[in-house]
């Protein structure tokens, strides 16, 4: 990419005005929108500051920002173990969160991995961690309707099944990366195809009359500009 040539080959050093989109698509013969999507990638990277009616310009080097994956799959989890924190050491400004929640269809790709038919209704409660006003990740849970637990979801942890009240298992985590997708790239302030993190659980809760488990899912998307570390020393059992 010939932008990320000559930043970090510091060509173009910190402060430099970036020249137009116009400038690039007619320099390369690309779309205005291919080029805006590609200083979208270098201003998620932190390469590049972009702010409304300014020019963009070269960014100072970003500090390595850690979030620490607890990622030992165990048979039972609380809502306070943590599964995603910073890691000891990571540069990180003030952290604040954010909860919604509502009923949804689930997504196509969710109802394959929990099981469930096509177009099946879930309560999504999401939990958004945002570090100096941006967006790092959401962890969103996908519970049957009428699992709700009470109002003290909102204290669950991230990456914990927000729900209390109910006894729940999970075995394994599974954790993978991708392109954002979807409403992923609204949630996050993430340009199209940017890497993310995703970090997936399954749960089983039992069902509070019929005895038989139900399931339910923990979804994690992350940004890919952190750096991730594992961690398998927690166990659940804090």
């Amino acid at each position: 990419m010939h932008m990320r040539e000559k930043i970090e080959s510091e060509e173009w050093p910190h402060g430099t005005e970036i020249p137009s989109q116009n400038y690039f698509a007619k320099l390369f013969g690309f779309s205005t929108m291919t080029v805006r999507d590609a200083v979208g990638v270098l201003v998620a990277e932190g390469m590049i500051h972009k702010q409304q009616g300014r020019h963009s310009r070269v960014n100072w080097p970003n500090p390595v920002h850690r979030l620490s994956i607890n990622a030992r799959p165990t048979a039972r989890l609380g809502p306070k173990t943590r599964l995603i924190e910073f890691a000891d050491g990571a540069e990180a400004g003030p952290v604040t969160r954010e909860w919604s929640e509502g009923d949804v269809e689930v997504p196509k790709w969710v109802a394959r991995w929990l099981e469930l038919e096509a177009g099946a209704t879930m309560l999504r409660r999401r939990q958004k961690l945002f570090v100096e006003g941006a967006p790092i990740l959401m962890s969103t849970s996908y519970l049957p309707a009428g699992l709700t637990g009470g109002e003290g979801w909102r204290e669950v942890e991230v990456g914990q099944l927000a729900l209390t009240g109910h006894a729940m298992a999970t075995t394994f985590v599974e954790e993978r990366t991708r392109t954002s997708i979807g409403e992923e790239c609204e949630e996050l302030d993430l340009p199209r195809g940017v890497p993310v993190l995703l970090v997936c659980r399954p749960y089983q809760v039992p069902a509070s009359e019929a005895g038989s488990p139900v399931r339910a899912g923990v979804l994690i998307v992350a940004r890919g500009d952190y750096v991730y570390t594992r961690h398998a020393g927690v166990d659940g059992s804090d």
